[in-house]
């Protein structure tokens, strides 16, 4: 029989090393009560914030045709010649927009004569016609290749253009409600 071998010894395992905590005891209820004092400061700020305003009520597009046509005319010699006939051109647009549909926004004056042709002669004599392709022509002469920079245009512009919005008839699907209410 083999000689029995000898028992190593059984060292003891060594307990976990201790670690100390890197942040003294007193940070975290700090931590805590900063935390909430900021979620309070969050609630206050949004409870006292005003209300949404109430959304303005809907102008009818004649009345903000004629109101930014209105300033149009008043401010002709401090508005550069191109936002001068954009804001033109958009003032009249919500009148065809309005008539014609939302479909004459996006056209070029061609495309919206070309389109509207028939409608246009229903509801237009032909000085009308003529009157609003002038005015589109010109605020498309004042986008694209605008003269130096003098108001000799911009004022008469402004003042055909409120002339026309002035003098068209109410639209044929109002002018029947009017009617049939009377």
């Amino acid at each position: 029989m083999p000689a029995p071998e000898p028992t190593p010894d059984i060292r003891d395992i060594a307990p976990p090393i201790q670690v100390a905590d890197p942040l003294p005891l007193w940070v975290y209820p700090l931590v805590g009560i900063t935390l909430l004092a900021l979620l309070a400061g969050l609630v206050w700020w949004l409870r006292r914030r005003p209300a949404p305003a109430a959304p303005q009520t809907a102008q009818n597009p004649r009345a903000q045709a004629l109101d930014i046509l209105h300033t149009l005319k008043q401010d002709y010699a401090n508005i550069p010649p191109g936002r001068f006939a954009d804001d033109a051109i958009g003032a009249l647009r919500l009148i065809l927009a309005e008539r014609f549909g939302s479909a004459s926004h996006s056209q070029t004056p061609d495309e919206f004569f070309a389109t509207h042709r028939a409608d246009l002669a229903n509801q237009f004599d032909q000085a009308r016609r003529d009157q609003l392709a002038e005015l589109l022509s010109i605020c498309d002469r004042m986008r694209f290749a605008p003269e130096p920079d003098h108001h000799s245009e911009r004022l008469p512009l402004a003042e055909s253009a409120l002339a026309f919005v002035l003098d068209l008839p109410a639209p044929p699907a109002e002018s029947d409600a009017h009617s049939s209410a009377a």
